[in-house]
C-alpha cells in the first residue's frame, strides 16, 4: 500500500550515508547580528554553533580539539568581544594542531585590525555590515569540496 497521503516515497538504500553539513562556530557578542547571521548560514545549509564571547569560543574550540571530528569546519570571530577578543582567540588557535579556516568580522573601519588579524592567521577579514553573498562565497571557497 502507498503511504498515507497517497504519495510514494523513494527507497533509501540500506547503509546509505547522509551527508553531514559543515559546522561553523560563530562568535559575536552582538546578539542581533549573531542570530541573523546564524539564521542566514543555516538557511544556506550550514550547522551553526553560536557563542557570545571570546572565553566561550576558546572553550568550545579547546573541547573540540580533544575529540576527533568535533572541530568546526570554519570559525567566524568578531574582532572585539568581552573576555577575549577575536584577535586573542586567533593567537590561542595558533597552538592547535589543526586550525579550521577562520574569518574575522569587525566594525572598525581602519585597516589595523585587518593587518593584525591576517598576521595572526585569519583567512579573511570582513567589515560590518557584511555582504552575505560575499561571505557565503568565501565560506564555500574555504571549505573542502567534500564538506559542502
Amino acid at each position: 500500500r502507498p503511504p498515507a497521503g497517497g504519495g510514494t516515497r523513494p527507497a533509501t538504500p540500506v547503509g546509505a550515508m547522509t551527508r553531514v553539513p559543515p559546522t561553523i562556530l560563530l562568535a559575536d557578542d552582538d546578539d542581533v547580528f549573531r542570530k541573523l547571521l546564524a539564521r542566514a548560514l543555516e538557511s544556506s545549509g550550514y550547522r551553526v554553533r553560536q557563542v557570545s564571547n571570546g572565553a566561550d569560543a576558546i572553550e568550545a574550540l579547546a573541547r573540540a580539539a580533544d575529540v576527533e571530528g568535533e572541530m568546526p569546519d570554519l570559525v567566524v570571530l568578531d574582532a572585539c568581544m568581552p573576555e577575549l577578543s577575536g584577535l586573542g582567540i586567533l593567537a590561542v588557535m595558533r597552538r592547535f594542531p589543526r586550525r579550521p579556516p577562520t574569518f574575522m568580522v569587525t566594525g572598525f573601519a581602519h585597516g589595523s585590525v585587518d593587518v593584525v588579524a591576517t598576521l595572526r592567521g585569519a583567512n579573511r577579514v570582513f567589515h560590518k555590515p557584511i555582504e552575505l553573498d560575499e561571505l557565503l562565497a568565501a565560506i564555500r571557497a574555504a571549505l573542502p569540496t567534500s564538506s559542502q
